[in-house]
C-alpha cells in the first residue's frame, strides 16, 4: 500500500464505484495520497448508504468483502471457513453499532 491513505496500486488503477482512477504521481505525494483516499471514503460512504462503519470497513477489507459478508447476513447463510464466519461476526457488529441511527442522539455527518 502507498501513501499516507494507505492506497492499493491495483486498486487505484481500476476503481470502479464511480471512483475516478489515481496516477501514480497522485499517490506519490502527501497531499494526491490523502485527497486520492478521501476520493475512495467518500465512494464507498455513497455506495454503503452513508453508513460511515461500511464504508470504513469498505475501505480497508474492499467493497466486495462487505458486500459478501451484507449477503451471508441477509440470507442467514451458514458460513463455508473459518474467514468467512469472522466476517460475518465483525458485520453483524458494525450492524449492531448501526441502532444509533434510531435514537435521538447528533452524529458526526460526512461533509459534502
Amino acid at each position: 500500500a502507498i501513501g499516507v491513505a494507505q492506497i492499493m496500486p491495483q486498486y487505484a488503477s481500476a476503481p470502479g464505484y464511480g471512483i475516478k482512477p489515481a496516477t501514480p504521481q497522485e499517490l506519490a505525494t502527501p497531499e494526491g495520497n490523502l485527497a486520492y483516499g478521501q476520493r475512495v471514503f467518500e465512494g464507498m460512504f455513497n455506495k454503503f448508504g452513508q453508513d460511515p462503519e461500511k464504508a470504513a470497513a469498505a475501505y480497508n477489507a474492499g467493497p466486495a468483502t462487505i458486500e459478501r459478508a451484507m449477503i451471508m447476513d441477509e440470507q442467514d447463510v451458514e458460513p463455508r471457513n473459518d474467514a468467512d464466519a469472522m466476517l460475518l461476526y465483525q458485520y453483524r457488529k458494525i450492524r449492531a453499532r448501526n441502532l444509533h441511527k434510531m435514537l435521538p442522539i447528533p452524529v458526526c455527518k460526512m461533509p459534502q
